[in-house]
């Protein structure tokens, strides 16, 4: 029933070897950010923990793709169920959009609940604590959670479930995706023991224990998660009988991995000044045929907008001339399909200032 969602985190700079980060809620995403999720057919392995590692994940592929927003949790369609949030993420994964509802303070990140829209509405009423601030390499803390789960059936059922999680902060070193290499970067592990019972009438249940261990990386070079290692174990331990069928005991696993394929080391979003360039902003989005292209620049200088599909295949090009202060260019796109792209500003120096954009109509 879980869905991890872990954002990437503003590190202390490097020395000779690989710097310890130092964590605070202040390097978390905040309402109207994005960032991506990549799904992968092969699975690799986690690796190893401890000072100093190298992971290399370069050799995986992307099957799926799926674009996540950060919401006031106020501003969405379930906020009545979750009056005691202040953050939503949003999965826009097609055909199964995901809402998960957390409460992010100085001290603490609480996960309280999840909707998925015409399926499950899920309520913490003692939240799980994910996230501990300020923490940092080998730190660890547990905490204990319970929820329920209403199943929009007709008629309706309910889950009744607690657990455990553990969570330590267990390495750090570097990381190399397809497109990039991190250093500095951070791991989380998260181990979560649950055992819940669904009360089906007429006397039967069902009742699963869970094992899920995940982990987490995080960079001070992208603004968004980017990896993450999933391995859950669901035994089913009580004989059901649903209708005319006989389930029996089973064990069921999953393993999963995913990333972010728009991060690159030179497109953080905590690195604009080494380009020159601030606050840029495509508009409207999602666009349709022209767009505005808005940014602020230090100095005069050449740079190239660049429009790539998510391959990283450049689609269209523009020259352009940067002038000292406020900037604002109209562009006409080529004929494209509609789908996900991204908008690339190049300064003459080939660091690269990305955003997201969606296309619609043509």
């Amino acid at each position: 029933m879980y869905k991890v969602i872990v954002f990437s985190l503003l590190l202390t700079p490097s020395s000779s070897s690989i710097a310890q980060p130092v964590i605070t809620r202040n390097h978390l995403m905040f309402p109207g950010d994005e960032f991506f999720v990549a799904g992968t057919g092969l699975v690799p392995h986690h690796g190893n923990g401890g000072a100093n590692v190298n992971w290399d994940f370069s050799s995986v592929q992307q099957n799926s793709m799926a674009t996540n927003t950060v919401e006031n949790s106020d501003d969405t369609e379930y906020a009545s169920d979750f009056p005691d949030e202040n953050i939503a993420f949003l999965d826009q994964t097609p055909g199964s959009p995901f809402y998960q509802y957390e409460l992010i303070t100085e001290n603490v990140w609480e996960e309280h609940g999840y909707v998925v829209p015409e399926n499950s509405v899920v309520t913490f009423d003692n939240p799980r604590t994910y996230l501990q601030f300020p923490f940092t390499y080998d730190d660890q803390w547990q905490d204990a959670f319970s929820y329920e789960i209403e199943y929009q059936t007709d008629p309706p059922f309910i889950t009744f479930g607690a657990g455990i999680i553990d969570v330590r902060v267990d390495g750090y070193g570097t990381l190399v995706l397809p497109q990039s290499t991190f250093d500095e970067v951070l791991r989380v592990r998260i181990i979560a023991e649950t055992t819940d019972t669904t009360v089906l009438g007429a006397g039967l249940y069902e009742r699963n224990y869970f094992h899920d261990t995940t982990f987490i990386w995080f960079s001070p070079l992208y603004h968004g998660p980017l990896c993450t290692h999933v391995n859950s174990i669901t035994m089913r331990t009580t004989t059901v009988i649903a209708g005319d069928t006989l389930h029996f005991p089973e064990t069921l696993e999953y393993h999963g991995f995913s990333f972010d394929p728009l991060a690159e080391s030179s497109s953080s979003v905590y690195d604009e000044l080494s380009v020159g360039i601030h606050a840029l902003n495509v508009s409207p989005n999602p666009i349709e045929e022209a767009m505005h292209v808005e940014f602020t620049s230090d100095h005069v200088q050449e740079m190239v907008f660049l429009l790539q599909d998510l391959n990283g295949h450049v689609l269209y090009t523009v020259p352009i001339t940067a002038l000292h202060g406020e900037n604002n260019i109209d562009i006409i796109l080529p004929e494209i399909p509609s789908g996900t792209y991204v908008a690339v500003l190049q300064s003459v120096h080939g660091t690269d200032l990305k955003k997201l954009i969606r296309i619609n109509g043509r």
